[in-house]
């Protein structure tokens, strides 16, 4: 991977950057659309200009290091880096401008039931990728999920390694991190835990994609958790193996949650839309983290089956 110090030294890339209006903004960074130089109807990127405070000295080095990881790793369910580049002044960051926005926002407007699995898939993919390089994320959840269109699907790609910390698979860590609607069990207690917390915000993240909701909101999360006073909510269409692979991610014991691996040989993974067992939540009910979501389904109880296509 390049170093950060030698980033510094770089040429600056040759880009038109459209200072008129930002399309996003953080704490100390700014992001604007750009063009590269005399191709102005060209690929549109993004570039996010961090300017140098002394006050913000860890974070732009640490932007600087993330920038830098997605460049190495290139994966098509990752962050698209073109290129870094930093002066005396400003670190800047240049990626492929993701015109679909975040997942966050799509999932408010216009999310059709049928592209979850299409979805869902593609961030297994870059979690796979991340894994795979002993990396894990920390900080899964729908902000942190970009779009685009290709060949006419709605593509996702993994953004935002700030918390990523490398580990090899089953390696215990002890800082708690990460955003605490999505975060496992084990973090809300302060235990040593393992790349499973990515699976646990991934199943968090499928049954936002399902039901358009998180299932825990509280002011005390791990005492909701504990108590798994979570609703699943009628007029929901949604398929089995959604709600197989949320029961599978969400299991108390991180040991039995499946790896990316697995996630991706599942019917969720593997099948299209159209060739999965449709199901219709029929009526509200609450549902324990120790009770399983897909017996609930194969019960019949809150369930019509046989949608058709």
């Amino acid at each position: 991977m390049e170093s950060a110090a030698a980033v510094a030294h770089r040429k600056k890339p040759q880009y038109e950057i459209d200072y008129a209006k930002s399309v996003g903004h953080g704490s100390f960074a700014t992001v604007y659309k750009c063009w590269k130089t005399g191709q102005p109807d060209s690929t549109t990127y993004a570039v996010k200009k961090a300017n140098k405070k002394p006050e913000y000295d860890f974070l732009i080095q640490r932007e600087k290091e993330v920038a830098l990881r997605f460049k190495e790793m290139a994966h098509p369910n990752l962050l698209h880096v073109e290129d870094v580049y930093e002066d005396d002044d400003a670190l800047y960051i240049y990626t492929k401008f993701y015109a679909l926005g975040t997942l966050e926002s799509y999932i408010r407007t216009t999310l059709p039931a049928y592209e979850v699995p299409h979805i869902f898939r593609g961030i297994v993919e870059g979690l796979n990728h991340l894994h795979a390089n002993k990396i894990v994320h920390r900080d899964m959840k729908t902000d942190n999920v970009l779009l685009e269109l290709r060949d006419g699907q709605v593509f996702p790609v993994i953004s935002d390694l700030g918390f990523a910390r490398d580990a090899d698979q089953g390696q215990m860590m002890g800082t708690m991190i990460g955003t605490p609607v999505m975060m496992s069990p084990e973090l809300h207690q302060g235990l040593p835990y393992t790349s499973a917390v990515d699976i646990w915000a991934l199943g968090i993240l499928l049954y936002k994609l399902v039901f358009g909701e998180y299932p825990f909101r509280s002011a005390n999360m791990m005492s909701l958790i504990k108590t798994g006073q979570f609703v699943i909510t009628a007029g929901t269409l949604t398929s089995a193996a959604c709600l197989q692979t949320i029961e599978q991610c969400l299991r108390d014991d991180p040991d039995s949650r499946p790896t990316t691996k697995k996630l991706l040989e599942s019917p969720l993974c593997t099948k299209e839309w159209d060739k999965l067992d449709l199901v219709y939540v029929k009526r509200d009910f609450r549902l324990s983290t120790k009770e399983l979501l897909f017996e609930k389904y194969k019960s019949n109880q809150y369930f019509c089956e046989d949608i058709k296509q």
